[in-house]
């Protein structure tokens, strides 16, 4: 199968797909753009007729490139994903793993050898005024994460996350100045946290966890409305979040909580194989 020929856009090339990349949510900012490909002009590939590919790191500790989004007609998918697979390559990343992809139009990166890492279900919460409200939970506190409390919440990630799908420093880092870190905390020890971002009315609930000792005392429930009033407080009038399809614990909290399942499904799909196997 031929690839395509992705290469690094020229100036005035990168000035438009600035406007474009930022309007679509890639990047939070031309600013953040340009920093993000200042070291790593390999995240922003196009083509002679306009396809285009936007890729990162997928976690520091896994030899693992994320395409983050992807542009071109649906029968050159394979063709692209080839080509970005000999891209991670040649910088080091072993494998590949998909943008999230609705699970009816996974076939073209199926024909490229991927095979689906993880399928998750959508829940949606509208209006928000809508939700239950949470217990009360004795010696709870929920605060916003500053940068220095990274170490706290990737110890937290890693205890209720695999490998693959935890955390770095350099992506909680990045939430504290984009997004939303809140951390629980009971009677001062850190138990939890939830990450939440808001663009314009809607609202994405990008995490929630609580570590495996300190679940079933509602401490979830609690992180869960704190993440859906911090949504009102800046505006939004919606939230939505994804959780595993086979995560029936995590999908029953979202239940109690009044979000309802929106029915789509996305899937995560990777080669899941070194060069040469």
């Amino acid at each position: 199968m031929s690839g395509l020929a992705f290469r690094e856009p020229t100036g005035g090339e990168l000035a438009k797909l600035e406007r474009m990349l930022v309007a679509a949510r890639v990047f939070g900012s031309g600013a953040e753009m340009r920093s993000a490909i200042g070291g790593e002009p390999w995240r922003i590939r196009t083509t002679d007729i306009g396809e285009v590919a936007v890729l990162s790191r997928w976690r520091d500790h896994l030899p693992v490139l994320a395409i983050d989004a992807l542009w071109c007609v649906t029968g050159a998918i394979p063709a692209a994903v080839q080509t970005l697979r000999e891209l991670g390559w040649s910088v080091g990343l072993s494998d590949v793993v998909s943008p999230p992809v609705p699970v009816e139009e996974t076939g073209p990166y199926e024909a490229a050898g991927m095979r689906a890492q993880t399928v998750v279900a959508t829940f949606a919460l509208t209006p928000l005024g809508a939700m239950h409200t949470a217990r009360h939970v004795p010696g709870l506190k929920i605060r916003r994460a500053r940068k220095g409390d990274v170490p706290v919440v990737l110890r937290i990630d890693a205890a209720c996350f695999d490998l693959f799908w935890r955390y770095d420093r350099r992506h909680l880092e990045r939430f504290c100045d984009t997004g939303r870190l809140a951390l629980a905390e009971v009677d001062g020890m850190a138990v939890g946290y939830t990450l939440c971002t808001v663009d314009a009315d809607d609202g994405l609930l990008g995490r929630l966890c609580v570590v495996p000792g300190m679940r079933r005392r509602h401490i979830g429930s609690a992180l869960l409305a704190e993440a859906v009033s911090f949504v009102g407080r800046a505006g939004g009038s919606r939230i939505t979040l994804t959780t595993q399809v086979d995560n029936q614990p995590s999908q029953a909290l979202y239940r109690s909580a009044s979000f309802s399942d929106t029915g789509r499904r996305y899937a995560f799909l990777r080669f899941g194989a070194e060069r040469g196997r």
